[in-house]
């Protein structure tokens, strides 16, 4: 879980890193994209551990958590639009999840 939240937070810093990016500049967003490379590098390097001491098939579906909290955090940071249907659909996949995984973590 620890590299689905790292992961969504980088997505979430270089988001906020290029809005307002314009064609032309050199580097997109400066100091947020680069924390969002580094958020997301770190997350690589936890998701490496998690490789190494679970199945493959216990560990992957929590990836699906990122599709979560993406929502979560573009709702309460970006302003983006949240309502019931992607609630539910955002509830489906969290069933999938602990469907998926049942004991295995």
């Amino acid at each position: 879980m620890l590299s689905a939240l790292l992961g969504s937070a980088g997505q979430l810093c270089m988001k906020l890193g290029v809005t307002g990016f314009r064609a032309g500049q050199l580097v997109p967003g400066g100091v947020q994209v680069v924390a969002g490379v580094i958020l997301y590098g770190v997350a690589a390097a936890v998701w490496l551990l998690v490789l190494a001491r679970l199945p493959l098939s216990a560990a992957y579906p929590v990836l699906a958590l990122n599709f979560v909290l993406i929502q979560v955090f573009g709702t309460l940071f970006l302003g983006e639009s949240f309502s019931a249907t992607k609630g539910a659909g955002l509830f489906v996949i969290a069933a999938g999840i602990l469907m998926t995984i049942g004991n295995g973590l």
